[in-house]
C-alpha cells in the first residue's frame, strides 16, 4: 500500500513538472502570461537552461549600477558587474565556487527580468487593443517597469548593489541606487576586427528607484 501511494506521488510530481515546463517553457501567450506570478515562482525554484539545445547566444547581457550622490545629483560613479565577475571565475578556476554562485544568481534575475518585461508588455498591449486604445510607448514602458520594480530578481539585484558599494568603498546611504540592463552584441567571427562594436549595446531595462 505505502508503495503504490509513494510510486503515485512521485509520478504525480513528475506529470505536474513535466506540464508546468510545456506551458512555462512555450512561447509567450494568454496562458502562460495570465500566470506571469507562477512563471516567476516556478523558474525561481526550477530555472533550467536548454543550452544544449538552443542555438549560440546573439548577446551577452550588461548590469550597471548607477551611484548617484543623494546631496550632489551630478555626481555619478557607474559600476558594471557582469563583465568584472567573469574574468574574475575565469582567474579563480576551479576554486571559484562563490564566483558561480554569485553569476547564477545574477544572470537568473537578469533572465527572469527580461522574461518579464517581455510578458507583461504584451499583456498592457493585449489589454490596450482590448480596449481599443493606442498604446503610448512612454506611459507602457514606465507601467512595465512599475510591475518588474515589485519582482523578486529585481529585489535580489537591488541588494546586490550593496555589495557593489562595499566593495568600491562607497556608504551605500549617501547615494541614490539605479540598475540599467542592456545586451551587447556579440560580433561574428568575420567581423571580429571592425571598428565601433562595442557601440552596439541595447538598452533592456532601467529603473526608477
Amino acid at each position: 500500500m505505502f508503495r503504490y501511494v509513494f510510486s503515485t506521488l512521485i509520478s504525480g510530481l513528475f506529470l505536474f513538472y513535466g506540464i508546468a515546463t510545456v506551458v512555462f517553457s512555450t512561447p509567450d501567450n494568454y496562458i502562460n502570461i495570465s500566470l506571469i506570478e507562477y512563471n516567476e515562482k516556478f523558474n525561481t525554484f526550477f530555472y533550467q537552461r536548454w543550452g544544449f539545445f538552443a542555438p549560440p547566444p546573439q548577446s551577452n547581457d550588461r548590469l550597471y549600477y548607477v551611484f548617484e550622490k543623494k546631496t550632489n545629483k551630478a555626481e555619478i560613479i557607474v559600476y558594471e558587474v557582469i563583465e568584472p565577475l567573469l574574468k574574475q571565475k575565469c582567474s579563480k578556476a576551479p576554486f571559484n565556487g562563490n564566483e558561480d554562485l554569485v553569476d547564477y544568481l545574477i544572470s537568473n534575475s537578469i533572465y527572469l527580468i527580461t522574461d518579464g518585461i517581455r510578458a507583461v508588455r504584451e499583456s498592457f498591449e493585449y489589454d490596450a487593443k482590448l480596449k481599443n486604445k493606442k498604446v503610448d510607448e512612454f506611459e507602457l514602458t514606465k507601467k512595465v517597469n512599475k510591475v518588474i520594480e515589485t519582482t523578486k530578481p529585481f529585489m535580489t539585484l537591488l541588494n546586490y548593489s550593496k555589495k557593489v558599494a562595499l566593495n568600491n568603498k562607497l556608504e551605500y546611504a549617501d547615494y541614490n541606487v539605479y540598475l540599467k540592463i542592456t545586451q551587447k552584441k556579440i560580433p561574428k567571427f568575420i567581423d571580429r576586427y571592425k571598428k565601433n562594436l562595442n557601440e552596439d549595446e541595447q538598452l533592456i531595462f532601467d529603473s526608477s528607484n
